[in-house]
């Protein structure tokens, strides 16, 4: 429940309660200036020391002090409804908190560092490699190799893949190419990373001997 709730509430209480005085005290300040204008008698507890007059004239001061008091529970009520005409309701903000059947898949990225070659045989390149433990990820949906690759005299393919050298083996189907002088980002999709902590090195080569760049590369894991 909202603060403003609260006191609409507390505050329309508390009309009713003022309402329900003023009429109580209306009805009995009618009732008695009822009996006064008849002339009939009313009772006031002064164990019979005041004469007829004083009784009135005390029957006068408690009708006024009602009187005054009505108009006191008028001032009330006005009061309150000044308060409820500025008091303006403020929004609450939710935050929504998506269930685990809709989330989004999580992406992991693991760089691989940048590096050139002119061999023309599949060459390590130094300080492109890195440890990856697949039973850290659960529930792997996919494995990218991406990897920015350029030959600056644009002479020849230059190729490049990843190697498990925990294992000795190259990474099925992460060989890419590409040729001319313009870094271009080349992806093989769908690898698939072995089982436990594993070594994953990049190599390249290129068929005629000319420096190729690979500007970047990473793998990307993606979770179910």
């Amino acid at each position: 429940m909202s603060k403003f709730t609260m006191f609409s509430i507390l505050a329309l209480v508390g009309i009713v309660v003022n309402l329900s005085l003023l009429y109580f005290m209306n009805f009995q300040l009618r009732d008695e200036i009822t009996k006064l204008k008849k002339g009939s008698s009313i009772v006031v507890d002064d164990n019979g020391n005041n004469t007829p007059q004083e009784k009135k004239e005390k029957i006068v001061t408690v009708a006024t002090s009602s009187a005054e008091s009505c108009s006191g529970c008028r001032a009330d009520i006005d009061e309150l409804k000044k308060i409820l005409t500025n008091v303006t309701p403020t929004r609450t903000a939710f935050t929504s908190i998506p269930s685990s059947s809709t989330s989004q898949a999580k992406e992991y990225f693991v760089p691989l560092g940048s590096g050139s070659t002119k061999a023309s045989d599949w060459t390590d390149i130094p300080g492109m490699s890195a440890t990856i433990d697949s039973t850290n990820y659960s529930k792997i949906k996919s494995v990218t190799f991406q990897i920015s690759l350029r030959i600056p005299t644009a002479n020849g393919t230059v190729y490049a893949r990843l190697f498990n050298k925990t294992d000795q083996h190259p990474v099925w189907f992460s060989e890419v190419s590409s040729e001319g002088p313009i870094s271009t980002i080349k992806q093989a999709s769908s690898i698939t990373l072995d089982s436990g902590s594993k070594l994953y090195q990049v190599q390249m080569k290129n068929t005629l001997q000319y420096e190729s760049i690979a500007d970047s590369a990473q793998i990307k894991i993606t979770l179910q």
